[in-house]
C-alpha cells in the first residue's frame, strides 16, 4: 500500500480499473467486457446498481467475456485479468491492497454505490486508477470520479449519445475534468493503451485530505460530526433516511450532502427523493380523508337511525367540508410537479 495514496507508485503494481453503471449497464458492460482480451493485465472492479436480492451477475457476464468474472469476497486479493463485481447490498471498497465489502449506509440511495468504490480506489491506488462512468440515471459516480481525478487518476465517461440512460455520463462531464469521452465500442482499445501510460500529476481542485475524511465518515470512523463540520456546512435539511442533520459539501461546483451516520446524496438524488416523499405524503393524506368520508357516512346513517337529526346534520356539515378539502388535495396531488432530477 502507498504511504501517500495520491502520489501513486509503480504503474504495473498499482493499476486498477473501476467501473460504475446503472440503468442500461448490463448491455454496456457486456459489450465492453466482450472486447477485452483474456490477458488484460490489470484487475477490474465494477459496481452495477442492483437490488438487495440474489443476483447471477457473474454467471451472466462470464458467458460474455474472456476474463474470469466473480463477485468480490471480503479480504480477497485482486488479480489481473479478472472482473470483480460488488455483490448485492454491499459496497465494494479497496483497502490495504485487498477488496473489502461493507454494509455501510447507502449513498445516493444505492448499496452497492459507485462513489464509495471510486473514492476508496483514489485513496488506495492514487495515480494508478482508471475510473469509468457508464450509462445510468441521476449522478452516482460523479463525486467518486472527481476524487479519482484529484488523486491523479484517469477519468473516462461513456458518451451520453451512446448511453441508454445519459444522466450519469452527463453529470460526470459537467463536474469532472474528464480525460476521455467515448463510445463503448471504442473503450476497450482505449483501455489497452491507457494501462501502460505514465500516471499524470494530481489535479488539485479538491483537498485530498477531504477525500479521506469523507471516506472515514462513510465508514463511521472517528468523530463524524466534527469531521463534517471541518469539511462542510450544516444545511437546513434533514437526512430522509435517518432524520439526522445533513452537511453540504462542495467540490468543483457540485453540491452534495452527507449525514453523520454515513448516508450521502447528490443535489439531484436528494431532490428526487424529496419529490417522492412529497407525493407519498399527499397520497397518504388523501387516503386518510377518503377513509374518514366512509366512516362519517356510516356514522350519519347510524345517527339518523337513532333519531338524532341534530347530530346527524352537524356531522353532515363536517362531511361536506372534508369532501371539499379532499377535492383540493386530489387536485394538488395531480398537479404536483415531478422531480427536477428527471429533466
Amino acid at each position: 500500500m502507498n504511504q501517500n495514496p495520491c502520489e501513486g507508485g509503480d504503474v504495473e503494481v498499482n493499476r486498477v480499473v473501476v467501473i460504475g453503471a446503472s440503468a442500461g449497464g448490463i448491455a454496456a458492460l457486456s459489450a465492453l467486457f466482450g472486447q477485452l482480451e483474456a490477458d488484460f493485465p490489470v484487475p477490474i472492479l465494477a459496481v452495477l446498481h442492483i437490488d438487495a436480492h440474489r443476483s447471477n451477475l457473474p454467471q451472466l457476464f462470464a458467458s460474455r467475456s474472456r476474463l474470469d468474472v466473480s463477485y468480490a469476497n471480503d479480504g480477497e486479493m485482486m488479480h489481473p485479468g479478472r472482473i470483480y463485481f460488488a455483490p448485492p447490498d454491499h459496497h465494494l471498497l479497496i483497502e490495504q491492497g485487498v477488496m473489502r465489502l461493507s454494509r455501510a449506509p447507502k449513498e445516493n440511495y444505492c448499496r452497492p454505490a459507485i462513489d464509495p468504490l471510486f473514492r476508496s480506489a483514489a485513496i488506495e491506488r492514487g495515480r494508478g486508477v482508471i475510473g469509468i462512468v457508464m450509462t445510468g440515471m441521476l449522478n452516482d459516480g460523479t463525486a467518486g470520479l472527481q476524487d479519482i481525478k484529484a488523486c491523479g487518476g484517469i477519468a473516462i465517461v461513456q458518451h451520453p449519445d451512446d448511453a441508454t440512460e445519459p444522466s450519469m455520463p452527463q453529470s460526470a462531464l459537467r463536474y469532472v475534468d474528464v480525460d476521455h469521452c467515448t463510445t463503448v465500442d471504442a473503450m476497450a482499445v482505449l483501455l489497452e493503451g491507457l494501462i501502460t501510460r505514465v500516471p499524470s500529476e494530481p489535479t488539485h481542485f479538491r483537498d485530498q485530505q477531504e477525500i479521506q475524511t469523507e471516506h472515514r465518515v462513510h465508514k463511521g470512523q472517528g468523530n463524524t460530526l466534527a469531521e463534517l463540520d471541518r469539511i462542510g456546512a450544516r444545511a437546513a435539511i434533514v437526512c430522509p433516511e435517518c432524520g439526522g442533520t445533513l452537511w453540504r459539501l462542495m467540490a468543483n461546483g457540485m453540491a452534495k450532502f452527507r449525514c453523520h451516520t454515513g448516508h450521502a446524496y447528490s443535489m439531484q438524488s436528494l431532490e428526487h427523493e424529496q419529490a417522492r416523499l412529497s407525493e407519498e405524503s399527499l397520497t397518504a393524506a388523501m387516503r386518510a380523508m377518503q377513509e374518514r368520508v366512509v366512516l362519517l357516512t356510516e356514522y350519519i346513517a347510524l345517527l339518523r337511525l337513532q333519531g338524532d337529526e341534530a347530530k346527524a346534520a352537524q356531522t353532515s356539515a363536517d362531511l361536506r367540508y372534508i369532501e371539499e378539502n379532499g377535492v383540493t388535495l386530489r387536485h394538488m396531488l395531480e398537479q404536483l410537479p415531478g422531480s427536477a432530477a428527471q429533466y
